[in-house]
């Protein structure tokens, strides 16, 4: 009786692999393109939402077995872009081809150079505090109390 049984699982599994020779194998880089109108429809069956995600970026169709990798997404993600700092190629007082950038300007790493940075003037020196004339009557409403409690920091109270 096992002999009988024994001889029917061989058939039944010689049939199942002479099936499997008689169909094509398609690989992933042969598969056609997936319809456009649906991106999770199996190129092979046709079964619409049928794929799962067996290993990283490897999706299997549920219906058929069969593999394939996603086509590739475009980042959604803007690029970083960094303010422009023009640095020349050599240095303007020694010719040294160090130059590297620093803040907003550059500097020359051989010989220490920078250009001269062109910043806004400071306001008024300490000398002038005493005094210092508002030009007009609407400066002095808008002013006179943040320049009163600055003026107050600096000197003191004891003035």
């Amino acid at each position: 009786m096992s002999e009988k049984i024994w001889d029917s699982v061989k058939q039944w599994f010689l049939g199942v692999l002479a099936e499997e020779q008689n169909r094509p194998i398609i690989a992933a880089e042969q598969a056609p393109a997936p319809d456009k109108t649906s991106p999770n429809t199996c190129p092979r069956c046709g079964a619409p939402n049928s794929f799962n995600e067996v290993a990283a970026n490897i999706l299997r169709c549920c219906a058929c077995g069969f593999q394939g990798v996603p086509p590739r997404k475009t980042p959604s993600i803007p690029p970083i872009i960094g303010k422009r700092i023009a640095t020349p190629a050599r240095c303007s007082a020694c010719g040294s081809e160090l130059v590297q950038a620093c803040g907003n300007s550059w500097r020359c790493g051989s010989c220490g150079h920078q250009p001269e940075m062109v910043m806004p003037s400071p306001g008024i020196t300490r000398n002038q505090l005493e005094t210092f004339q508002y030009p007009d009557a609407a400066h002095r409403r808008k002013f006179q109390q943040g320049f009163n409690s600055a003026l107050w920091r600096i000197v003191g109270p004891h003035r």
